[in-house]
């Protein structure tokens, strides 16, 4: 399978070669490197050009300035890769990212979306942590029905072409200027990605003072627009799909028996969902029992030894996978 790697810059000159860099040094070759600059005013494209401009396989894309979901939508026009792989400007991967993610996607055909533990860097890093490689099944009605959250930050995210083409162009770039990440990883779910989570960390994800989210405090009216932006987002991507979303709780326990050892968290979530809805009082307890049925037997299939973790790594948002917006 051939690889693709999509960068994202606005104004990262002082990042975005070392990020470029850290793809041509994986051990396994990326095919494609596609860096999109939304209009930058810094020194950043000259700084490209002149580290990178004799390289066929690194295209850089000027754009004007209309943020990130814009350089996904403009960026996936040219991926030609399998499988693409995101990376913000100002992160870095390390050198074994692609060819152990690659593994995941050969050793697993139904994958399509991948998501790793992620090392932060800089001053204020987080104490390191990690959750448990798993296959993480679908999210379809969780996202639907409870607006869940399954997935990474940008740079830890790669899935097939297929599924990416699907999701992008998204329609909505002005209200996901920044965080677009969000874009990939509720419209993937709507979409009925099967994903896997590989908790070993990765990719690095640098804290510098101007990052668009980490360290960055959001006032309510801040907080509102978001949540705004999130309930249009699903609904976009719901009428793309053409789901009746009445019709979805009866396989609420379907969808929960593709989540591998699932957590207590996401046991009581789908339990909570099932007695929401207005279905047959006796559907809802078939249903939660069958919940707990898959929980009990899957608690006892032992969990895979965590990686070792060598630096301060943490997940920008917590916990990485399943996180409720609301």
């Amino acid at each position: 399978m051939k690889t693709s790697c999509l960068i994202n810059n606005f104004n990262y000159a002082d990042y975005v070669c070392d990020a470029i860099q850290s793809v041509l040094d994986q051990t396994q070759l990326v095919d494609q490197i596609v860096v999109v600059d939304d209009g930058s005013t810094d020194r950043s494209c000259a700084r490209i050009e002149a580290e990178f401009g004799s390289l066929d396989r690194v295209l850089l894309i000027r754009k004007s300035n209309a943020g990130q979901l814009s350089c996904f939508n403009r960026g996936m026009r040219e991926i030609s890769g399998d499988v693409v792989f995101f990376l913000d400007a100002d992160d870095r991967y390390r050198p074994d990212y692609v060819m152990r993610a690659m593994s995941v996607f050969e050793r697993h055909p139904t994958v399509d979306f991948l998501t790793v533990a992620d090392q932060q860097t800089g001053p204020t890093a987080s104490p390191p942590s990690s959750l448990p490689t798993r296959d993480l099944g679908l999210s379809t009605l969780a996202t639907l029905l409870d607006r869940k959250w399954i997935g990474g930050v940008t740079s830890s995210l790669s899935m097939r072409t297929a599924l990416a083409k699907r999701i992008l162009p998204c329609a909505l770039e002005s209200e996901w200027r920044t965080r677009a990440d969000d874009v990939l990883v509720f419209g993937s779910s709507i979409l009925g990605a099967h994903k896997y989570y590989l908790g070993e960390p990765l990719i690095e994800y640098r804290l510098h003072g101007r990052n668009y989210f980490a360290g960055q405090h959001f006032t309510a009216v801040q907080q509102m627009h978001y949540s705004l932006a999130v309930n249009q987002l699903i609904a976009w991507y719901a009428r793309f799909m053409g789901f009746d979303t009445n019709r979805l709780p009866p396989l609420l326990h379907r969808e929960f028996r593709t989540i591998e050892r699932p957590s207590f968290r996401e046991w009581a979530d789908y339990f909570g969902l099932v007695w929401r809805q207005r279905t047959p009082f006796s559907m809802r307890i078939r249903q939660s029992f069958a919940l707990t049925g898959h929980a009990i037997d899957q608690r006892r299939i032992p969990a895979p030894r965590k990686p070792h973790v060598s630096v301060a790594a943490a997940q920008s948002r917590q916990p990485t996978v399943g996180v409720s917006v609301s």
